[in-house]
């Protein structure tokens, strides 16, 4: 029988996720898990709001707060919020990657965050804020939170009123 999930192609392979399944990591963090995913939310929550703000900021024209002051000022919080984003989605990750792995929007989360990070190398490199630039961050970043919120709900169930 064929996966109706239209995202089918794009899971990671059943092998690989079997190969990194571990019973004694899954095991040692099953007493931190839930703070690991409490931290992993509120981490990214920090780092969305953050990378919105500039984004945003990017999108109007010249205005009270110049661009480069904001940025000066959100980008301890950006780096130290997408530090602990990351660590503790591995942890996440590795606490139970056949689950994680399996999910539908779990490779399109990996390729957003591939290009919203791409995206903010070439604007690092660039050393100016376009508007495109801030639209593709913005898009990026929003559909990776978008799948993190599909890959956690589960699969809807039957009303039964």
């Amino acid at each position: 029988m064929t996966d109706p999930n239209p995202l089918a192609f794009a899971k990671l392979p059943a092998d690989l996720l079997t190969l990194l399944a571990s019973r004694a990591v899954h095991d040692s963090l099953q007493p931190l898990h839930h703070l690991v995913r409490l931290l992993h939310v509120l981490a990214a929550a920090g780092f969305f709001g953050s990378v919105a703000l500039l984004d945003l900021r990017a999108l109007r024209p010249p205005g009270v707060v110049p661009f480069a002051a904001l940025a000066r000022q959100v980008h301890p919080w950006l780096v130290t919020s997408f530090a602990l984003t990351i660590a503790s989605g591995v942890v996440l990750f590795a606490y139970d990657p056949i689950r994680v792995g399996a999910h539908a929007y779990f490779t399109p989360k990996l390729a957003l965050l591939a290009l919203g990070l791409g995206n903010a190398w070439l604007l690092h490199r660039a050393r100016s804020a376009s508007r495109l630039a801030g639209v593709v961050s913005l898009a990026a970043w929003l559909g990776v939170m978008i799948c993190s919120a599909l890959n956690h709900e589960a699969a809807p169930r039957v009303a039964l009123w």
